[in-house]
């Protein structure tokens, strides 16, 4: 969207900068990106995000979700404080519960925060009889 925007406007102009910003090695949301894609091996280079296009990111967003989602699953493996996380299987509305690593928690939809909160660090092993 950005880099087909029409010549002198902000939004073009704002994404060339990033750009010019990324290549030089300082921070920025590009510079983020190209973090983020290193971290969860997404096999994407600085040079890539810089020339991407808008059909581009479709494949991107694609590929993104499917890399976070087995680093992820992998971090919960990992920590011995997520077993509760570990093969969880979440409930559906019409089908069968199913085991998912990224969603919206059913528990994360209780409405007093105190609640939301005990539950949310009972989960994550954040209290005192929690396995180390």
């Amino acid at each position: 969207y950005l880099s087909s925007r029409p010549e002198g406007t902000y939004a073009l102009a704002a994404y060339r900068e990033s750009t010019r910003l990324a290549n030089c090695g300082q921070q920025g949301w590009l510079m983020d990106l190209a973090i983020v894609a290193r971290v969860v091996n997404l096999g994407v280079q600085l040079e890539d995000l810089c020339g991407l296009t808008a059909d581009g990111i479709h494949g991107l967003q694609s590929r993104l979700r499917i890399c976070v989602s087995a680093s992820l699953t992998e971090a919960l493996e990992r920590s011995k404080k997520t077993y509760l996380l570990r093969d969880r299987r979440e409930p559906q509305r019409n089908s069968p519960s199913r085991r998912e690593s990224m969603c919206l928690r059913h528990y994360l939809r209780v409405k007093t925060v105190a609640h939301r909160r005990a539950l949310t660090r009972i989960i994550f092993g954040c209290r005192l009889l929690a396995v180390e």
